[in-house]
């Protein structure tokens, strides 16, 4: 582009940016920083939260805040990307500290920034900080977003209380696969096994289609259930056209050898597509 005579600009910046961070090339992320620093572009706030999203997502949180202070101004961009790269970091404090900021500047959050904060309670297993996130959601109606539900299925299942996961499940009407998905991981971690079989079919009665996760979340609870025969949902991803990933096949064998049925779980191994992994050989070795 440049070699057109073609000079980078407000959306043009952001949209490289956004590039670097899909692909973890925080090398060429900083470059783009540097020529914008050197074109004056920095100061736009759609750039600089770019910036400060790239930084985030390729865990340079130094240089990330380091973009976000310097920032004349904020959007809910910045504040989020900035929340979202502590929590993916795992310095909670961090975040929860900034959430607390934002707040204080009146910033209009979004269903992002809220699903960002509450996994940083659920991680932590911060279950006040959670209660008091939740109220806020219920104060400004994010509480009917599936995007944000799912992660407070998540925090209530982390922080030992399923009986809030299922409240906040059964309270979100419209419920996308994510939410599905996070109530399914919580079953199933909780062993309410056949609470998870019957989300399954549930999610079948609404023509809601599985992914792989779905599928991993139900042979896990068969896994840890110790029950073989209705390990038969591994095959049934055939039928959703899914191809069974290494943590499948991983799960698939756990399942095998908890149950003792270790000939079984090396011939699954011989006659899966694909090279078998660390946690494949691992799930075997466990059962043994």
């Amino acid at each position: 582009m440049l070699h057109l005579g073609v000079r980078p600009d407000d959306r043009i910046f952001p949209s490289a940016t956004k590039a670097c961070a899909v692909l973890s090339r925080c090398d060429i992320g900083r470059s783009l920083h540097c020529f914008a620093l050197k074109t004056g572009f920095d100061v736009d706030v759609f750039v600089g939260s770019s910036v400060v999203d790239m930084y985030a997502k390729c865990g340079d949180i130094r240089d990330a805040r380091k973009a976000f202070d310097g920032m004349p101004d904020r959007n809910v961009v910045s504040w989020s990307g900035m929340i979202y790269g502590y929590t993916q970091l795992g310095e909670d404090e961090e975040a929860l500290t900034l959430f607390k900021q934002a707040l204080w500047e009146d910033l209009d959050v979004n269903d992002f920034t809220f699903s960002s904060v509450v996994r940083v309670c659920g991680n932590s297993t911060l279950l006040e900080s959670g209660k008091q996130i939740h109220g806020l959601c219920l104060k400004m109606s994010y509480d009917s977003s599936s995007f944000v539900g799912s992660s407070l299925v998540s925090m209530s299942s982390k922080c030992g209380v399923i009986e809030g996961a299922y409240q906040v499940f059964d309270e979100i009407l419209v419920k996308n696969l994510g939410m599905w998905n996070a109530m399914l991981i919580a079953c199933a971690q909780h062993t309410h096994t056949n609470k998870t079989f019957d989300l399954f079919k549930q999610m079948e009665s609404v023509r809601m289609k599985p992914n792989f996760i779905t599928f991993l979340c139900v042979v896990y609870a068969c896994s840890h259930a110790r029950l073989v025969e209705e390990g038969n949902y591994f095959q049934l991803m055939k039928v959703y056209g899914i191809e069974p990933t290494d943590q499948l096949y991983a799960s698939m064998v756990d399942l095998l050898g908890r149950a003792g049925k270790l000939q079984v779980a090396v011939s699954v191994i011989n006659e899966i597509h694909i090279k078998p992994t660390e946690s494949i050989w691992g799930a075997l070795l466990t059962g043994c």
